[in-house]
């Protein structure tokens, strides 16, 4: 129940790192958890009826209300944003796949389509999240989903601390000799094994590129940094995706076999 293949999933942790930052939970979209997604086992008979649609915008929306104490136009404004939330939710949940696909290059496709739904549905966030910001008086501003430890805004206390969703050299490499191992590559698939491996160090590196170091100052803000995240996601995915089909392609039906086995979840 990956949030890369139900987007719902990854609803919590986003109105987290959004409206009650520093969020405890860890960037659902890394380099490992995508891997580990293309390559997981899943039963058969796996479909929407399994599909999660956790909902959080009441608790949001009251802790936001807590936060401002809004009056006035603000009410309509806190409505607005509500229903937004409720609206993002009800999307993604629309967006539930029927079933998984069990190749892997099939599931990353799968993965990006999933993303660009995450980040449509933060879309309809957007507009009425910045009325509300805009509505605000510097006190209720001041205290409107600011940050509850003042390092994490602090970039020189930040920069001394690796990003949680930083992709270790090693991590990369350990991913690429898995898959070698399991296909046992010939010397004529080594330029398409090498091929792999540039794909996945690119996506490593986007991620990185875009993985935050320091916490922006508010909620609008901090959508907006989520957002080019997933726009970075997007396009690991795809250079990944790319990539592991054109592999799949050069492969044996014994060395398909032995691919389609690989495991990276269970291999941590």
């Amino acid at each position: 129940m990956s949030p890369l293949l139900y987007p719902a999933l990854a609803l919590p942790a986003v109105y987290d790192e959004i409206f009650s930052p520093p969020s405890s939970s860890p960037w659902p979209f890394s380099y490992d958890a995508i891997l580990q997604t293309a390559f997981a086992k899943t039963a058969p008979d796996q479909d929407a009826a399994a599909c999660p649609q956790p909902n959080r915008q009441s608790a949001v929306v009251e802790r936001i209300r807590a936060e401002i104490r809004p009056s006035g136009t603000q009410l309509q404004a806190m409505q607005k944003l509500g229903g937004a939330l409720g609206f993002a939710s009800d999307y993604l949940a629309k967006a539930c796949p029927s079933e998984l696909p069990q190749d892997p290059a099939a599931r990353l496709q799968l993965m990006e389509w999933q993303i660009e739904k995450l980040a449509e549905a933060l879309d309809f966030v957007r507009p009425p999240l910045q009325e509300l910001e805009q509505s605000l008086n510097d006190t209720q501003r001041a205290r409107f989903g600011m940050p509850h430890s003042t390092a994490a805004v602090r970039p020189d206390r930040a920069n001394t601390i690796a990003p949680a969703c930083a992709v270790a050299p090693t991590r990369v490499d350990a991913s690429i000799e898995q898959i070698s191992l399991a296909v046992q590559p010939t010397d004529a698939q080594r330029d398409a094994m090498d091929g792999l491996k540039q794909a996945f160090r690119d996506a490593a590196s986007e991620l990185d590129a875009n993985c935050p170091v320091s916490l922006p100052g508010d909620p609008l803000a901090r959508l907006e940094a989520i957002e080019a995240h997933l726009d970075a996601t997007w396009r690991a995915l795809v250079s990944v995706q790319t990539a592991l089909s054109d592999f799949e392609t050069k492969l044996s039906a014994e060395q398909r076999v032995r691919f389609d086995a690989t495991d990276f979840a269970a291999a941590r």
